[in-house]
């Protein structure tokens, strides 16, 4: 039994041209202590009335996902995020999957990361890696209905590297 929704593992992003063909997968590692946080814009039509009381229309959410990578991150992560990042210059399609242990979420989204930092940790060329990448994408549709969680236990998950065998 799991203590957590939506998953708890890497988050994958699949990226597409205009044409709707399918130029990469990109996997990039686990975030830091922040970890990779999800945040719910609820998007409502709000009035106030000529007696001064409120009335509202609920439309839907949008999801924003940060992924917070600003205390470490590999070469080989940043290599990958440097990617993420050209495939968002080019305007291409983006799909993010938050986590890939739940695959039946994912979302298309648009980068809403208006700068880009990248450190390098103290010790010069003995450097065990980069700081300061934060990433944030917004979904670009409107998400209609009830948030959209799951909760592991009540679905199938892929689990690597193991086969069942009949």
């Amino acid at each position: 039994m799991s203590n957590y929704l939506n998953g708890y593992n890497y988050p994958k992003f699949t990226i597409y041209d205009e044409n709707n063909v399918l130029l990469e997968t990109i996997s990039l590692n686990l975030c830091n202590e922040g970890g990779l946080i999800e945040t719910y814009e609820i998007i409502k039509i709000e009035h106030t009335l000529l007696d001064y009381s409120v009335t509202e229309s609920y439309k839907g959410h949008h999801i924003t996902f940060k992924l917070d990578y600003t205390n470490y991150t590999n070469k080989a992560n940043t290599v990958n995020i440097l990617k993420l990042v050209s495939h968002i210059l080019d305007n291409h399609t983006i799909i993010l999957t938050p986590r890939i242990d739940v695959l039946a979420r994912h979302f298309e989204v648009y980068c809403n990361t208006p700068t880009y930092e990248l450190g390098l940790l103290r010790g010069g060329s003995s450097a065990s890696g980069h700081k300061l990448i934060s990433l944030s994408f917004k979904t670009k549709e409107l998400q209609t209905g009830a948030i959209n969680y799951i909760d592991p236990d009540t679905v199938a998950t892929p689990m690597d590297e193991q086969f069942i065998t009949i």
